[in-house]
């Protein structure tokens, strides 16, 4: 789905984890605006931007944001995976 931005996506995936991380992080889901037509585009109510693409983020206590994964639509337990990776990769 994300062929043509993908390279852009691994780019800025592996600067994100070169980062030394902190101590103290967490888990968060973020809302990447888009109003084009694409199967990854999700509605979340509850965001300021409600309209775009979901991303998996591992994020520190600074707001600096040391791994992230774009999240399938059909994929219900997709954020457990997520964490698990992000535990793994922060290690």
């Amino acid at each position: 789905m994300l062929n043509k931005v993908r390279p852009l996506l691994n780019m800025l995936r592996e600067a994100c984890l070169k980062v030394e991380p902190e101590e103290k992080m967490s888990n968060d889901e973020q809302i990447i605006p888009f109003k084009g037509k694409n199967k990854l585009k999700q509605y979340i109510p509850k965001k300021p931007k409600k309209w775009g693409i979901k991303v998996l983020a591992c994020c520190g206590f600074s707001g600096i944001t040391y791994d992230f994964m774009t999240c399938m639509t059909e994929e219900v337990p997709m954020s457990s995976r997520v964490v698990a990776t992000n535990l793994e990769t922060s290690s």
